[in-house]
């Protein structure tokens, strides 16, 4: 089955402690010259440390996880070596991390992806992303374990890297106070923005878009269209390579610098970064749309 959402997207939405398992499971599969990184280096990484989420969820079940260590370490050495390049991440790798922030952010509100909601997909349906017997993770009941798991991994190390869900699905850090507001938002929408766009505004602030020369009128007509109390809904056309995204990312540009008017001012630009749909541009207007878009030719 094809990934919906791009690997990198993936990791950048894992914990520290989930960074780290996929980096030691790289190390692992290089070390061992091994063709892949597999779902197998991963569970290894996550259930070996006796303080993670792992552990606590095959204590609170009453399973042996140094059994289960052996088990997984017996199912690696049994891998194909003798690669003399780098290892290939595994497509089922990627599949349980996409399965497990889709479960993760849509039924928890979670903005990082922790180790705990990894074991919990994987114990869900462990056919989907292994050929592997473990008895460990198939005792555990996976509906008890769906509804416990927060209280089980609240002790763990790990949760001090991950948001808390607030009211009204807003998130706020481990310490606490109101949810922060960005252009009049609450947080909690902007983390869904986050989850699955790219923020070219907050590129221009950090100044990692380079200056666009040559489509001032095309920038100021975006601009004119959005001002609009009514057919305010712009869309770019043209040929690959004709510049769209290069409007988009000139109009965040004149944002940050407040080359707009008043009410474009807090307005933000993103680009989706799934594939599930296409990666267009979008800059959103401040009025409600009431009518059909308004088109803008790139040539």
């Amino acid at each position: 089955m094809a990934l919906l959402v791009e690997p990198k997207t993936l990791v950048r939405r894992l914990t520290p402690t989930a960074t780290k398992a996929l980096e030691a499971s790289v190390s692992r599969a290089a070390n061992a010259r091994a063709y892949e990184i597999t779902v197998e280096h991963m569970l290894l990484e996550l259930v070996s440390p006796p303080d993670g989420d792992a552990a606590g969820i095959l204590h609170q079940f009453d399973q042996d996880r140094v059994r289960l260590v052996g088990r997984l370490e017996k199912a690696i050495s049994g891998l194909r070596v003798g690669n003399g390049g780098k290892p290939t991440f595994s497509a089922s790798l990627f599949q349980w991390m996409e399965d497990a922030w889709t479960v993760s952010s849509l039924e928890t509100d979670a903005t990082r992806l922790r180790t705990g909601a990894l074991l919990l997909q994987f114990i869900a349906n462990p056919g989907r992303y292994s050929a592997e017997t473990l008895p460990e993770l198939e005792a555990i009941p996976r509906d008890q374990l769906r509804k416990e798991l927060g209280d089980i991994v609240a002790g763990s190390k790990e949760s001090a890297e991950v948001g808390v869900a607030g009211p009204a699905g807003a998130t706020a850090s481990p310490g606490g106070g109101a949810p922060a507001m960005a252009g009049g938002v609450a947080q909690g929408t902007s983390e869904n923005l986050a989850r699955f766009c790219e923020n070219l505004t907050q590129k221009a602030r950090d100044g990692k878009i380079d200056p666009v020369f040559g489509r001032h009128t095309e920038i100021r007509q975006l601009v004119d269209i959005l001002s609009r109390r009514r057919k305010n809904n712009p869309i770019i056309v043209g040929e690959a390579g004709t510049g769209k995204t290069a409007l988009v990312e000139g109009l965040a540009i004149e944002i940050i610098q407040g080359l707009v008017p008043e009410n474009l001012k807090n307005v933000e630009s993103t680009r989706s970064t799934s594939k599930r749909t296409p990666r267009w541009p979008v800059a959103s207007s401040p009025w409600p749309s009431t009518s059909p878009p308004r088109r803008t030719r790139c040539r």
